[in-house]
């Protein structure tokens, strides 16, 4: 349970579709539903507010990457289309976050997508490995989600831990003599 939960009542979800394992089929897909309630209910079990319905899904399928080519450049083109026809970006009705969903580990979109949505829209993003996330074995998929509900509250201004008063007392030091005694 977190310390304080913030409120993801307006959050978006970027699915990335480069042809990989692990994979939904698309915005309609019927695992893509399932899969967004588990998280969903991961949030709110955790203490997040607002986490009870599913978000905008937005899809963009990216040309393959082949090493350092032209497709990188117009994925990332595309990556930016896609923000911008599918989200309301002005100050109010700007999503506190979007979810996105790799099917990969792909530094150069990683990284792009930060630049995209971070830096030039003024937007949290954060990412899911579907490889991981995905991943049916006992507890695993719980845990993927538990660890990035973390990132989430933090994103949404949340508390994830904090430490009582007690477990700071030996912090709280008058005088270098109480150090000593």
């Amino acid at each position: 349970k977190l310390q304080s939960g913030g409120n993801m009542t307006s959050w978006a979800v970027l699915l990335v579709r480069e042809r990989r394992r692990f994979e939904f089929s698309g915005p309609n897909d019927p695992e893509l539903t399932t899969f967004l309630n588990t998280f969903l209910a991961k949030c709110n079990a955790s203490g997040i507010v607002g986490a009870n319905q599913p978000s905008k899904v937005m899809s963009v399928d990216l040309p393959h990457p082949q090493g350092d080519n032209p497709n990188r450049e117009r994925a990332l083109d595309m990556l930016t289309q896609t923000f911008r026809a599918n989200l309301n970006l002005n100050r109010a009705a700007k999503p506190s976050f979007t979810l996105v969903l790799l099917s990969g580990i792909d530094k150069y979109f990683y990284h792009g997508i930060k630049k995209i949505a971070d830096i030039d829209m003024g937007m949290h993003t954060v990412h899911m490995l579907l490889n991981k996330a995905r991943d049916n074995r006992p507890n695993k998929q719980d845990q993927y989600f538990s660890n990035v509900v973390l990132k989430v509250n933090m994103k949404l201004g949340g508390i994830n831990h904090a430490l009582d008063d007690g477990s700071m007392s030996w912090l709280m030091v008058t005088s270098c003599a109480d150090l000593i005694s």
